[in-house]
């Protein structure tokens, strides 16, 4: 038996790092899976060109600054962004492209969090860039720009808030001129980055979490509702004593018991591991169980 759980134990750390890992990783505050595209893909000389970057909150609270966007060592543009918790914002900037080489990147810059009540503080993020491979434009016969951006360039900012825990699906579902934008090579991972198993995880928890808190409420409604009648009357009730008050109080232990497992992604994943693993020791010990009894016996011959 102890063999057996150890066994079980090591398997569920072994598939947790290289099977779940990547919802719990991939999920952070920053630019969403990397992705950064520009619009159209293969631009020409002269041709108006969007550039945009996605940028994801994973924080509890929301999330204000500014996503700068380069080209080379020159500033494009600077957009100022709001995003809620759990939410996503997509800062585009616009400018006509000129003949020559260019390196776009983007970053971010300026983070505050907000606190309520109108507080705010700073918000220290590891440096990130995302950028494009560099690309080449060829000359229009007859120009010479130089210039990285010419004149009529103009920015744009687009915020595209989402429900919390729901980034993988609204990804997809990002309307207008956003999504229609976003080639498949960026949209595949930035789907990617938020586990759906993970935001029903999330969801569930905070579903869990005030579940908790009305069972809480309860329990001790049904105490003091004992207490009430012991003063009252001298003594309470058997249905409220022994069966309401027993009844409000291992709800409330199950309730915070699962409200613990749904909201440590690490317990809740390790159990996860755990069944899946006892399932499949099952079916295989069924599966073999069955071949040996198919299997008629070899019978002794009497020498």
């Amino acid at each position: 038996m102890i063999k057996w759980f150890s066994r079980s134990i090591f398997l569920g750390v072994f598939i947790i790092l290289f099977t779940f890992q990547i919802p719990i990783v991939r999920a952070n505050t920053g630019f969403l899976g990397g992705p950064m595209w520009m619009n159209p893909e293969t631009p020409k000389d002269g041709e108006f060109v969007n550039l945009s970057a996605l940028f994801h909150n994973a924080e509890p609270n929301a999330l204000s600054g500014d996503v700068l966007f380069y080209d080379g060592n020159v500033l494009l543009g600077t957009k100022s962004i709001t995003i809620p918790s759990g939410g996503v914002g997509t800062a585009t900037v616009s400018f006509r492209i000129s003949a020559g080489d260019h390196s776009f990147s983007a970053t971010t810059g300026n983070l505050v969090e907000a606190l309520g009540n109108g507080k705010t503080e700073p918000f220290v993020l590891s440096p990130q860039t995302v950028q494009l491979p560099t690309i080449s434009i060829s000359p229009k016969a007859g120009n010479s720009l130089n210039a990285s951006v010419v004149s009529g360039t103009t920015n744009l900012v687009t915020n595209n808030i989402f429900p919390p825990n729901q980034i993988a699906k609204q990804v997809n579902e990002l309307g207008g001129n956003v999504i229609s934008s976003i080639p498949d090579s960026v949209k595949n991972p930035a789907v990617d980055t938020a586990s759906s198993v993970d935001s029903w995880r999330t969801k569930t928890a905070d579903s869990l979490t005030k579940q908790t808190k009305a069972a809480s409420v309860s329990a001790n409604k049904a105490n003091e509702l004992v207490s009430a009648q012991e003063k009252k009357y001298g003594k309470a009730s058997f249905l409220t004593k022994f069966i309401d008050r027993p009844f409000a109080y291992v709800k409330l232990f199950f309730m915070q018991l699962l409200t613990f497992l749904w909201s440590h992604a690490i317990v809740f994943y390790l159990l996860i591991a755990l069944i899946v693993y006892a399932c499949i020791r099952f079916l295989y010990k069924k599966i073999r169980g069955r071949r040996d009894t198919s299997t008629p016996p070899i019978k002794k011959q009497k020498r």
